[in-house]
């Protein structure tokens, strides 16, 4: 197998090793996605529970109020046998109303309180169960994710060592520049390598190469089983090694 060929077998190698790389990265993503939409539905559900919770609090605190109010009406009605006066008769009777209306009004608002607390509950019913069925479907299918990542880290690592193996093969002095290269810019471009099978372009970024440029890669390609005698021929616009 010449060098041209063997980088372009390491290529394909790492090509499988960035996709279960990006697999393996992806896969707790798609976890914490969700588990934050379970969450959410969680904070929806406690919302709810709140707002039953508040709406009996204020019921209670309305409540106590028209006790009070109704305390006062006692009173005054007791007080109201002992004037004897007309004009205190009158300003207890109005003291009477101002409280009959602070009780009316409070009792409009546990009313709507109620209908709040019984719209909250029936909110809480259907949340519960959307929430058993979502969390029986996302326990499923974390759990399914958890097999997936094992099965892929253990892909990735027998791919790792497939990719070691063949760059141990080249691991020889002729060959080592050629590997060195193609290491190094990997990190910045990937694929690294290409076979320009027609025109003067370079298929990485598409610039157009001189034609000097292709007959070096031409050279190469008769010289492909000497590396020795190669040189490393890439792109002047973007780097990356191009063989004909």
């Amino acid at each position: 197998m010449s060098v041209i060929d063997e980088l372009l077998d390491l290529q394909a190698q790492d090509s499988i090793i960035r996709d279960l790389e990006r697999q393996v990265h992806d896969i707790p993503k798609k976890r914490k996605i969700e588990k934050d939409r379970l969450e959410e539905i969680e904070r929806e559900l406690q919302h709810a529970k709140d707002a039953v919770e508040n709406g009996e609090r204020s019921v209670a605190g309305f409540q106590l109020e028209i006790d009070q109010q109704k305390g006062q009406i006692e009173k005054y009605e007791r007080q109201r046998q002992e004037v004897k006066s007309n004009a205190e008769f009158s300003a207890l009777g109005r003291q009477i109303e101002s409280c009959r209306r602070v009780v009316s009004d409070y009792e409009e608002r546990i009313a709507k309180a109620r209908d709040h607390i019984e719209t909250a509950k029936e909110n809480i019913a259907i949340v519960e169960a959307r929430y058993a069925e979502e969390s029986a479907a996302a326990e499923g299918y974390i759990a399914s994710l958890r097999t997936e990542l094992l099965e892929a880290q253990h892909r990735l690592n027998e791919a790792q060592a497939v990719r070691d193996e063949k760059a141990r093969a080249m691991d020889v002095p002729e060959k080592r520049r050629f590997v060195g290269y193609y290491d190094r810019l990997r990190k910045k471009y990937f694929p690294v390598v290409f076979r320009v099978r027609g025109g003067n372009a370079c298929p990485g970024c598409h610039m157009v190469l001189p034609p000097s440029k292709m007959q070096e890669a031409q050279r190469n390609a008769k010289l492909a089983d000497s590396p020795g005698k190669m040189n490393i021929v890439a792109c002047d616009y973007c780097g990356r090694m191009i063989f004909k």
